[in-house]
């Protein structure tokens, strides 16, 4: 949502599909997700939905296919009919396909006057594989897996002589991160000697290894592991969401559920760097004791603000617009309130240029809770005892960017890591392998190239075409229908057609994804002849090269950027900026296909849309609008809010005696939003 005077755009941290407004603020938060514009995102996750609709809507079309006599003196009339209607008639291997799916589903044994749901898809459940990572599964869930293999087997195919450039990179790189992960055995490592054993970093590391903390220096640290090397520490700064797979600040809970566990794992990785530095570290095992120490009591005290701020900063959030003018601080007004403990020209600077960023720039904070507690908590560190203040924040970024590069590391160190997680999230997977490894790094470093690999192999222009016809026939019949509502009066049902019309529609993919010298000019900084930890560093500097086009560039809906990643089996609705976002990856069989019948990609596809679609103005979206943006109020008229609450109160009324006495609140509200 652009505000009215054109300074500033914003995107909410939760937009998982990476799209983003730009503009000129930049924004602070703790979660590792801070960003310069924000922008609020619901994506539905209609996973069972989607079985029962496709399971239902597959099964009524199977049967009204297969209920035809085979009388001879009819058969004539009926291949007559057929070829009239050929466009309707399931005769293409795609839609035998589906048609065979459905009917592999189908439970036989089950009466469909009885329970039609489970006669229609009472045998998904037993056809699938169980996966480990899901307690259920869904169509999206399978969806989600054949894109990924889809990809990879893509990834695999040799260039062919007039190949463009980006694709031979993001194939180069797949294959050369493939083959450092199989190599078991590294003659060095690169983020020790590149990274840890040099001595302009203010400190980071010295304490580990041996060295002095005479000159250790909090802020050059911090820049080094939040600006130079661009990873989420104390807070971060963005102007995207970071999507790096290979870090996460959930780390914080091991701290809370498995603390001995925890410990003792820090300190076997403290071990390894110590060993594979060659350095020679007195008193090593006291060394190692303490640097644990610290990595656990930064992390605590980083968690407990963080879930002490959050209650008083929702509260803040919802009671005015977070990228209101008297919430915009000066970069110089931050450092102070951060009683210049951190250079914030300096830092920004160091992500952004020095060109970019002045004294008077201009940011967002966030989570202002989150960061003056911070202040709090390292200004009382340092007054208590500065080089004990020097030694846990040095010990703590040393650590966040260890666990960064924790898959560019030895497979020793990884198997660390991976054993941790496996205890942490109660969860074992045998198949983690060099393929899926490599395949999110590649996501991570070249997504667009995946992205523009994806739909030139499994998504055609038709396919587009189909998809946004589907659109605007869905967008008409979402107006026709909202002249049927009765608890309407005449303006509210004006102002919700305008927002159904205004819909900026994303369907499969944007042009510049099937544009070669577009794409060849986005990765020409990606230099895929190096070594793999140089391809790393390479990448890195793209992604903050990312974060100056996003800071400088006008929001274009259009653009690549904001588009995610297009083999994304998922689909979501962007309040702010009143975009629906469809991906080529969500608009594939068994829900969408250019060579599917009407009625299967109406009742699959069709009806998640539909849902999307009447999001715009429904109870949360008419609170948005395209000139004010958030509106605590909305644009309903009194007497439609009040025939809303009234039908709200009589829904969970129903319920009652039939759940209990929370779900009915919840389900009631839930269920009145969900139409």
């Amino acid at each position: 949502m652009e505000n009215p005077d054109d300074k500033y755009k914003i995107f909410d941290s939760s937009d998982l599909q990476g799209g983003a407004a730009a503009g000129r603020v930049i924004g602070f938060d703790s979660t590792g997700v801070v960003v310069l514009q924000r922008r609020f995102t619901y994506t539905a996750a209609f996973g069972l939905l989607a079985v029962g609709l496709g399971c239902l809507l597959g099964v009524v079309f199977l049967m009204l296919f297969s209920v035809s006599s085979v009388r001879a003196g009819q058969l004539q009339a009926q291949v007559q009919a057929l070829r009239q209607a050929q466009s309707e008639t399931c005769s293409t291997e795609q839609c035998l396909q589906q048609a065979a799916y459905l009917t592999k589903i189908m439970n036989h044994s089950a009466n469909p006057c009885d329970d039609f749901y489970e006669y229609a898809c009472g045998n998904y459940d037993k056809m699938l594989p169980y996966d480990h990572w899901f307690a259920y599964t869904s169509v999206f869930h399978e969806m989600d897996r054949k894109a990924q293999d889809d990809i990879e087997t893509a990834l695999s195919k040799p260039t062919a002589d007039d190949s463009p450039n980006w694709e031979r990179k993001v194939k180069d790189y797949y294959w050369t991160c493939v083959q450092y992960y199989r190599t078991y055995i590294h003659d060095e490592n690169p983020f020790i000697t590149q990274v840890l054993n040099k001595t302009d970093h203010g400190g980071l590391g010295n304490y580990l290894l041996g060295r002095s903390l005479d000159t250790a220096s909090v802020d050059l640290m911090f820049r080094t592991v939040s600006g130079k090397y661009f990873v989420p520490s104390l807070f971060s700064a963005r102007s995207h969401w970071n999507d790096y797979l290979h870090k996460s600040n959930s780390d914080w809970k091991y701290t809370i559920w498995h603390q001995d566990i925890y410990k003792r794992f820090v300190k076997e990785v403290a071990e390894l760097l110590i060993r594979d530095s060659k350095m020679n570290v007195p008193n090593q095992a006291q060394v190692v004791e303490t640097f644990a120490s610290d990595v656990l009591y930064v992390e605590q005290q980083l968690l407990q603000i963080h879930s002490d701020s959050w209650p008083s900063q929702w509260m803040m959030f919802m009671s005015s617009n977070p990228s209101h003018p008297d919430r915009m601080l000066k970069v110089s007004d931050l450092t102070n309130r951060m009683s210049s403990l951190i250079d914030f020209k300096a830092f920004l600077s160091s992500i952004y240029g020095q060109d970019k960023i002045t004294d008077n720039t201009k940011v967002v904070m966030y989570s202002e809770v989150y960061m003056d507690k911070l202040n709090t908590l390292l200004t009382q560190m340092k007054n208590n005892n500065t080089q004990e203040y020097n030694r846990k924040i040095g010990n703590f970024l040393t650590w966040v960017l260890a666990s960064f590069f924790e898959w560019d590391l030895s497979p020793e160190y990884r198997l660390k890591f991976k054993s941790i997680r496996d205890i942490t999230w109660y969860t074992y997977n045998p198949e983690e392998n060099a393929h899926d490894f490599c395949f999110s790094n590649s996501r991570w470093g070249m997504k667009k190239a995946l992205s523009g690999l994806y739909v030139k192999e499994y998504f055609s222009e038709a396919s587009r075409d189909k998809a946004n016809t589907l659109f605007e026939h869905l967008r008409k019949a979402a107006k026709d229908g909202i002249d049927q509502v009765g608890w309407m009066d005449d303006d509210t049902k004006r102002l919700a057609k305008q927002r159904v019309d205004s819909i900026v529609e994303k369907s499969g993919y944007p042009d510049q994804a099937k544009d070669n010298n577009y794409l060849d000019r986005e990765f020409q900084r990606i230099d895929t002849s190096k070594d793999y930890f140089s391809l790393l560093l390479s990448s890195i500097e793209y992604l903050k090269n990312r974060q100056v086009r996003l800071l400088t560039d006008r929001y274009d809906p259009q653009d690549l950027e904001h588009w995610g990643q297009l083999w994304d089996t998922h689909f979501s609705y962007h309040l702010y900026d009143n975009e629906l976002l469809v991906q080529a990856g969500i608009l594939q069989a068994p829900l969408f296909s250019k060579n599917l019948p009407q009625q299967l990609v109406y009742g699959g596809m069709g009806t998640l849309l539909a849902h999307e679609i009447y999001q715009s103005f429904d109870v949360n979206g008419q609170r948005y609008s395209k000139s004010v943006g958030y509106q605590r109020k909305g644009w309903w008229s009194a007497s439609a809010v009040n025939e809303y609450t009234n039908r709200v109160t009589c829904l969970r009324d129903s319920l009652r005696g039939l759940l209990e006495y929370y779900e009915q609140d919840r389900l009631g509200d839930l269920s009145a939003e969900e139409r």
